[in-house]
């Protein structure tokens, strides 16, 4: 593939990650001041405790949910910064190419299927690249 194209799918990754970098960060900015500002409701005369424990629960629900588009705003954070530095597509353990299908389905993935799966499953962080199955 020539130097342009190459250079041209680049800038198309680069404006959508940097798109969706936009969406999530307004996601999260949205949940956040949602928690902030529709916390448990104020039931000073009632005080039913099934009311107490779902307003619980969606704080609960509200905080996971805001965990998690804060860690893909911090991956895709990190897609653009890898985009920059020519290492965006290569797994960040084996070094081989991640799928297009996979950067697809998951643009801002740091890691081929094989090793994501072993990163979740047995914790390799001290294995050597070498060591780990690759697809």
């Amino acid at each position: 593939m020539s130097t342009a194209a190459l250079s041209f799918r680049g800038a198309l990754r680069g404006r959508t990650l940097e798109r969706l970098a936009r969406h999530h960060r307004a996601a999260l900015l949205a949940r956040v001041h949602s928690l902030r500002h529709e916390g448990p409701a104020e039931l000073a005369e009632v005080t039913d405790e099934v009311d107490r424990a779902a307003d619980r629960l969606s704080q609960g629900v509200g905080a996971a949910i805001v965990e998690a588009t804060s860690r893909t705003v911090q991956g895709i954070e990190i897609a653009l910064q890898r985009l920059k530095t020519g290492t965006y597509g290569r797994c960040a353990d084996c070094g081989r190419e991640i799928p297009s299908a996979r950067l697809r389905a998951l643009p801002f993935a740091e890691r081929c299927r094989s090793c994501q799966e072993a990163w979740d499953e047995e914790g390799v962080q001290g294995r050597e690249p070498a060591e780990l199955p690759c697809l």
